[in-house]
């Protein structure tokens, strides 16, 4: 602390100081944390569905199946989205260091928590669902091909570095690569490492060509800003129902497009709304903390499937999802708090 951040006292030649009111953009932009927080808990919600389904422990046409369908229609293109909001921040600045800034941001998270969850799985033998036998050579082959949810890091920063060469050539450059790079992705096989990337580029690249548009969507009235959001959901309702047949596959293509885009206006409307209420400000703040959730769920999620069924043999499978939910959103937080109290929470890449 330096004598800069202590309060003056007050002389008749300075007046008391007074609380400054929040930032314009910064409280306009909460419902950004806002949107994050619930994309965070249905990531958590995904995989603790899916933990407990491939356990064994959900009952065939248990609803848990339906809803893990309908949150893998939309929930990370709306991360991808949110993050291409802000792209147009780095036009302007220096390529190489702003390229080396990101690399070092989502690489170091990436490498370290990829690493660290193999040796786990690998440890726990026969408790996890699906036991490994790791090798050296799994860990080098985690660089290109990531483990579980690292993919995502991977494909944020893969989509961050090409906002950064091609925003200087316009902001159409963002959308018309998007749409290549879909192309691509349903000329691969399935399987192929680059696919979740190929596919996922053009949410980031829809937010990062909307982005001044959807920022400022959030001062307009709040009848329009209703509207907006019920429309989103009708559209979203009408493809889940559309998609249904697909059995719980995640769509892709142009099909992944039509499904995700209603449902990212239905939640980041919603958001815009709730942002000042009591579940929006709880929701804000977890999703200033999402990378920090995301990077260790798995963990708790599976820790408290493990745990829980053991502990509690007759739990039905309903209970057991809810409780991973649990500890896969307080566990994080929890060695988050202990982290930052140690000082040591930049050094594991779980600082914001």
């Amino acid at each position: 602390m330096t004598s800069s951040t202590l309060a003056a006292p007050a002389t008749a030649a300075s007046a008391p100081a007074v609380a400054r009111p929040a930032s314009p953009a910064r409280s306009r932009h909460a419902w950004v944390d806002v949107s994050k927080g619930a994309g965070i808990l249905l990531v958590v919600l995904g995989h603790a569905i899916i933990g407990v389904h491939d356990a064994g422990l959900l009952p065939p046409g248990s609803a848990w199946n339906e809803i893990l369908r309908v949150i893998y229609l939309f929930h990370m293109p709306l991360f991808f989205f949110l993050a291409g909001l802000f792209a147009e921040r780095w036009i302007g600045k220096p390529k190489l260091a702003t390229c080396a800034g990101i690399v070092r941001r989502l690489a170091w998270p990436y490498i370290l928590w990829s690493v660290v969850q193999l040796l786990v799985i690998s440890s726990a033998g026969s408790a996890v669902n699906t036991p490994v036998r790791l090798h050296w050579t799994d860990i080098a082959q985690a660089v290109w091909s990531p483990p579980s949810q690292f993919w995502f890091l991977q494909c944020l920063m893969f989509c961050q570095l090409v906002a950064v060469l091609t925003l200087p050539l316009g902001r159409l450059a963002l959308p018309l690569l998007g749409l290549v790079l879909l192309g691509m992705n349903d000329l691969l096989q399935p399987g192929y490492p680059l696919k979740s990337l190929l596919k996922s580029y053009v949410f980031f690249a829809a937010g990062g060509l909307l982005g001044p548009m959807v920022l400022a969507a959030a001062v307009l009235p709040r009848r329009r800003r209703v509207v907006t959001t019920l429309l989103g959901g009708a559209g979203f309702a009408l493809m889940a129902l559309l998609t249904q047949r697909l059995a719980g596959a995640v769509p892709t293509g142009g099909i992944a497009l039509a499904a995700a885009a209603p449902g990212i206006v239905m939640l980041t409307g919603w958001a815009m709304l709730a942002g000042e209420g009591r579940a929006g400000r709880w929701l804000g703040a977890l999703g200033r903390e999402s990378l920090s959730i995301y990077l260790l769920h798995v963990f708790f999620t599976a820790g408290m499937r493990i745990v829980g069924h053991r502990l509690l043999p007759n739990a039905d499978g309903d209970q057991l999802v809810l409780m991973c939910l649990g500890a896969g959103v307080a566990g994080p937080l929890a060695v988050l708090a202990l982290t930052r109290r140690l000082g040591a929470d930049r050094l594991l890449g779980l600082a914001r």
